[in-house]
Parts: C-alpha cells; structure tokens; sequence
C-alpha cells in the first residue's frame, strides 16, 4: 500500500510542546522543524494564543511558518509580518450580547473604542445599515482619532451626535446617512438604511429585463441607492409573474402581494387610472402597493414599456 506523503505537521502549543510551566519553546523543537522543512513539510502551530504571543514563542523560526491563532479564527502564513491567509471574525454585538448574559465585560480592539470615539462600522451593524465602502469606513474611523468628523442625515435624529463627530455637510471627509445616492463630502462614507419599497404593476407575461430596466429608470431618476430598497411590492394578481419574481429573485429582494381591497385601503392621493381598476380592482397598483407600510411617496407613477413603478420610504430614525 503506497502512503501518501506528508505537507504539514501541526502541533497544539501549551500542555503538548510546553509542559509543566514552562514559557519557552525547547531548542530541540526548533531543530526539528529545520529536518522538516529540509524534507518539505512545513510546520505550524495550532493555538488559541493570539499571532504576536506566538511570534515571540517560535522567535528562531517566525518568518518561516505559518501559525494556526486564536483556536482557528485566525491564520497567517510565513512572513514579517505574514500574510492574512484566513479571519473569521464575531459579530460584535453578537459578543455584547454575549458578554451581557455571562455578565462579563466584552474587550473591544479597535482604536475608536478604546479612546471612547464613534465606531461607524458597529453603529451601522447595529442598526442594519449598509455600508457604501469598507474602505471609507477605515478612513472615518482614523480621521475620528484625530478631529471631529462631519456627519449630516436625511432622517430624524435621538439623541446626541456620538462622540467624535459634528452636523455638517462639507468637508474633506465625512458620514452621510441617507436613502440617497449622494457625496457631500470630498470622501463620503455612504450609510444607507434599507427602508424603500418598490411598487410595480405590469402587464402579463412581461419580462424580468423590461421590470428591471423600469425599477432601474425610476431608481436613478431620484437619486435612490440600490442598497436603500427593502422591498418590491404588487397587487396579489402578479403573484405567480414570472418575469416579476425572476427579477425579485435575482436583486434578491423580497416580494410582498396585496389584494385590490388592502390596496384601496391605503390612504393618499395616487395617480388614479379607469382601465387598471376594470381589470384589478383598484385604480392604481404601483404607488399604493409601495405605500404598505411606508410614510411618503418620493416618486409617482412611472411607466416604461408595459411596467410601472412607483416609490415610497419608511419612515425611520438614526438613534445614537
């Protein structure tokens, strides 16, 4: 029977290569790893020590192996520093809550936390927002440390502007909160709360290109970010469209279907049509079925080649 060969020989660090107290790694380790990598077989520990603590334990050999960190959340291969080959990161205000039932104190790393500064990426995590760019998010975050950072919202604020901030709409960095697609600032991280419904009526059989080339006309025409949209919504006739949930699907929206009567229930001036209530029932489709559970309309009937669409935002607000 033929063996396969070995790659990788990856070894427990504390109770297995240090026993008894100790706090060094035996020269004879160290020699070991060498024969293994002469045979070429790499060598890595596997610890629940964080990358730093373990760098300093395999200090002879540190630049040339990978290392298993923090039980598997972390691996970085060989290098000074390594490359990040995997990170697997918990949710923070899964560890908050965590830490509040054990009734514990949750240990927070980011530089923001620790000098008491906003945390936007948590903030926007905690409130389900969508985050325009990771990137702008790392910007805010290290411009917090040094300044105050500007931050304008298009909604109804609770409480005080967090720590590290000021109102403002200009400047060379700062937070936008809004449901539009819009920069005010020369480097603007984009927090978008998803809180627009879509109202679509079509005619039968209609293609999910033609549904998608309207939702897209009336999104651009009023400045909406895509990632702003919470829902598509009709009337309960279309809930077997092809075309309609095909689009639904691939934009990964959920699709809600009212009956003619919910929809004649919704309260509001709509663009009133006589041919849409002979064949559904209710004189308009699209702006009353965006207006289920939404405050205001911020875009009428629109009609692009046998699809409308209207929209409507929630009403919401940024709790600090």
């Amino acid at each position: 029977m033929m063996r396969e060969a070995v790659r990788l020989v990856a070894s427990d660090i504390d109770g297995t290569l240090l026993q008894n107290g100790a706090t060094e790694i035996p020269e004879e380790i160290f020699q070991e790893i060498g024969r293994l990598a002469e045979r070429g077989i790499l060598f890595c520990p596997a610890s629940g020590r964080q990358y730093q603590s373990l760098r300093r334990l395999f200090a002879p050999v540190a630049d040339r192996i990978p290392f298993l960190c923090e039980n598997g959340a972390a691996v970085y291969g060989p290098g000074s520093p390594g490359p990040v080959w995997s990170k697997t990161v918990m949710d923070r205000a899964l560890a908050e809550e965590l830490a509040e039932k054990l009734g514990a104190v949750p240990v927070v790393t980011t530089a923001t936390d620790l000098h008491g500064k906003f945390s936007v990426d948590a903030w926007a995590a905690r409130e389900g927002l969508a985050i325009s760019s990771m990137g702008a998010a790392k910007e805010v975050s290290a411009a917090i440390l040094e300044g105050p950072v500007p931050l304008c919202c298009d909604f109804p604020v609770s409480g005080d502007l967090p720590a590290g901030t000021v109102a403002g709409e200009e400047g060379k960095i700062g937070i936008c909160v809004s449901w539009r697609d819009r920069k005010p600032f020369e480097r603007t991280l984009l927090l978008v709360p998803r809180v627009v419904h879509v109202g679509i009526g079509c005619r039968r059989g209609v293609s999910k290109e033609r549904i998608a080339a309207a939702v897209e006309k009336v999104l651009v025409e009023n400045q909406v970010h895509p990632q702003a949209v919470k829902c598509a919504a009709s009337i309960d006739l279309k809930r077997e469209e092809e075309g309609l949930l095909a689009f639904c699907e691939e934009r990964g929206w959920p699709a809600a279907f009212y009956s003619a009567g919910e929809l004649t229930a919704v309260e509001g001036e709509f663009t009133a049509s006589e041919r849409v209530l002979r064949v559904t029932g209710v004189d308009n489709v699209c702006e009353r079925a965006a207006m289920v559970g939404a405050e205001r309309l911020i875009a009428g009937k629109t009609v692009c080649e046998g699809v409308t669409a209207a929209l409507a935002v929630e009403g919401w607000t940024a709790r600090f």
